[in-house]
């Protein structure tokens, strides 16, 4: 749905159009792939528009009680939603765990596998849906940016520790050092007494 069917459909069922709701569905209409509420926060944030949080939440379970709203599972990255599109009855989609970046497959993969499996069953199927999981080109460069970042700090941390035995290292030869230093003046000191005679 558009942001004017979705506005449109809002007044005639009695919901007040607040600056929050119209704020939140123009994102939801201008960004297909799937959004967070924190994602919504700061595509507004960008704009200079100041949205609380918990009141993107309330537009988003008002949305969702409403059906428009498709909300999918991330894992880690939590729910995130998109507008229903009804012209597309059931989805082929490649989705970014990450960033939630989401592209249509065109031609249905299933159709053929579909009706089969109502030949075989007996069921007659009304819909389904195929969904991949992983992550898009560019978030692949970022995790691997990540993670060379993670081992270039653990690197670091390595040479800080050797760094740190070699100074405790040092520490304890200055120690010996000066040990060795106050025996020597402890022998000078014998040395000198018995280089001195008593007076008759």
């Amino acid at each position: 749905m558009t942001y004017e069917e979705i506005t449109e459909t809002l007044r005639q069922r009695g919901f007040r159009l607040t600056a929050a709701r119209k704020h939140v569905i123009k994102v939801l209409d201008q960004h297909p792939e799937y959004l967070g509420a924190y994602d919504i926060h700061h595509l507004l944030e960008a704009t200079e528009m100041h949205i609380g949080i918990s009141s993107i939440y309330r537009v988003l379970e008002m949305l969702q009680n409403l059906n428009l709203l498709q909300q999918e599972e991330f894992g880690q990255g939590g729910i995130r939603y998109r507008l229903q599109r009804p012209s597309q009855p059931h989805a082929h989609q490649l989705i970014c765990s990450r960033c939630g970046r989401t592209e249509e497959l065109g031609d249905c993969p299933l159709s053929h596998w579909a009706d089969r499996l109502e030949q075989d069953s007996g069921f007659e199927i009304q819909a389904h849906w195929l969904r991949f999981f992983g992550l898009c080109p560019a978030c692949q460069i970022t995790e691997v940016r990540s993670q060379k970042s993670e081992a270039r700090g653990q690197r670091s941390e390595t040479r800080d520790r050797k760094s740190d035995v070699g100074g405790q290292r040092s520490e304890t030869r200055d120690r010996k050092s000066d040990v060795g230093g106050q025996r020597s003046e402890t022998r000078d000191q014998r040395s000198d007494a018995r280089g001195q005679k008593p007076e008759a």
